[in-house]
């Protein structure tokens, strides 16, 4: 699921670091067990009340985190602005981006659509999906004609066929009915 994101195999890296510290590992078992050289032991004796581990630094990993998971609850909210303008602040202070983005492959399998509800296509969305399938699209607000018309075309083709249409709909439309690239 994380290559679905921007930076995917860094949030993969933090996410197995944080595991580390709930999940039973060789990080956690050593927090409860000492060496035990005593005649009769196994090698190992066993502390239940580990030494308090250095907090700081797991606290930037967990702010990070708590972040960007607050970050996918502003968009269920209904007034999210509030709480997007708080962690904009948080990440300026931490120093990362405030939210998690996905990559162009995945925009392209929501077809040009919004993650998270049935929001219309905007022109970004489908030029994003388009990108992701090898298409190019353009939107022209219909200076010459006072009607507005979406182009897409292939981006490997030479010369470009281009189709055009109507409404940013039927665009997006055409965009998904095109398939996702191998990679």
């Amino acid at each position: 699921m994380l290559a679905d994101l921007e930076g995917g195999s860094e949030l993969y890296a933090v996410y197995r670091y944080l595991c580390g510290f709930t999940h039973a590992s060789p990080t956690l078992t050593d927090q409860y067990l000492h060496l035990d050289e005593s005649p009769g032991s196994i090698g190992y004796g066993f502390d239940p009340h580990p030494p308090e581990l250095d907090r700081a630094p797991h606290i930037r990993f967990v702010a990070s985190s708590m972040l960007w998971a607050l970050s996918a609850v502003r968009f269920i909210l209904k007034d999210g602005k509030t709480l997007r303008s708080d962690l904009r602040n948080a990440a300026r202070e931490l120093g990362i981006r405030p939210d998690l983005q996905l990559t162009a492959k995945a925009l392209a399998r929501q077809n040009g659509h919004v993650w998270g509800g049935n929001r219309k296509p905007t022109d970004k969305t489908v030029r994003t999906a388009a990108k992701a399938k090898g298409l190019y699209y353009a939107h022209s607000p219909g200076t010459a004609t006072d009607v507005p018309l979406h182009h897409i075309w292939l981006r490997s083709a030479s010369p470009a066929a281009v189709s055009t249409f109507s409404t940013l709909d039927e665009a997006a439309a055409y965009v998904s009915s095109f398939p996702e690239p191998v990679s």
